[in-house]
């Protein structure tokens, strides 16, 4: 006899939160406060290897290896070999569950079908409370860590600045962080009236800007390209042109004329 309803199947499909895949790549801002410091931080990381382990694929991300098993909605970690769960979004929101985190206590879940949180309290020496915020088909997008000891204490908030990722259905998608480079210059005067030009620039990003109140040595600029174009009012059958570029400007010297 064959049976259907919406019902058994409603309780069998798993509907999956999260996926992991190899072009996985995740920046955020962490906002750092305490008895005598406040300031901000940036941090980052992306999927660098692959090794697939007990029918998960597990994906490295710096040290750590991070898999998700859509079939059961549970996020685990490899560990020297072992498997060890992470989170659980197969849970029930007002429920519980114990994995890694604070070595083995109680994690609440609570939230909804697309965002889910996970608080933890664990430790005594300094008492830690941890808060993780999950959105469906995104990832994790905020991370909370309040700490005490004795009269001290600490406050880490790291949230979501941008993202690279593949969707539930395979669509790359990414979240835009808002920042953007910037190039000022003053060009070379035209037509020249000598054989060596030089003339200052100015590279530089909107979130250098914002983070050079708190960390002076922070650089998102990646690299600079630049293209030169001579053009000359005579014909010349041998011209070489050197060219020196540093950070801030670019020396352009017309170091030989061949007859």
């Amino acid at each position: 006899m064959l049976f259907s309803s919406t019902e058994l199947s409603g309780q069998t499909v798993v509907d999956p939160f999260l996926r992991f895949s190899g072009i996985d790549r995740w920046q955020g801002l962490t906002y750092s406060r305490s008895n005598n410091y406040v300031g901000y931080s940036f941090t980052e990381w992306q999927t660098v290897d692959s090794v697939l382990f007990d029918s998960i694929m597990f994906y490295q991300r710096g040290n750590s290896f991070h898999g998700f098993q859509a079939s059961t909605n549970k996020y685990y970690l490899l560990e020297n070999g072992v498997k060890k769960l992470y989170l659980d979004f197969s849970v029930p929101t007002g429920s519980t569950f114990t994995g890694v985190i604070g070595g083995g206590v109680p994690v609440v879940v609570s939230g909804s079908e697309n965002i889910r949180y996970f608080n933890a309290h664990y430790g005594f020496w300094p008492r830690t409370e941890q808060e993780l915020t999950y959105t469906k088909n995104l990832g994790v997008t905020k991370d909370y860590i309040y700490m005490v000891q004795s009269s001290n204490w600490g406050e880490y908030t790291t949230t979501l600045l941008s993202q690279l990722w593949l969707s539930l259905n395979g669509d790359t998608l990414y979240v835009d962080h808002g920042y953007t480079p910037y190039l000022s210059f003053n060009p070379i005067v035209s037509p020249s009236v000598t054989y060596s030009n030089h003339f200052e620039y100015s590279a530089g990003h909107t979130l250098n800007y914002f983070m050079y109140q708190y960390a002076t040595t922070f650089n998102f600029n990646d690299s600079m390209f630049s293209s030169i174009i001579i053009q000359m009012d005579w014909i010349q059958p041998t011209l070489i042109v050197e060219v020196k570029v540093t950070l801030v400007s670019v020396h352009l010297i017309l170091t030989s004329i061949a007859p």
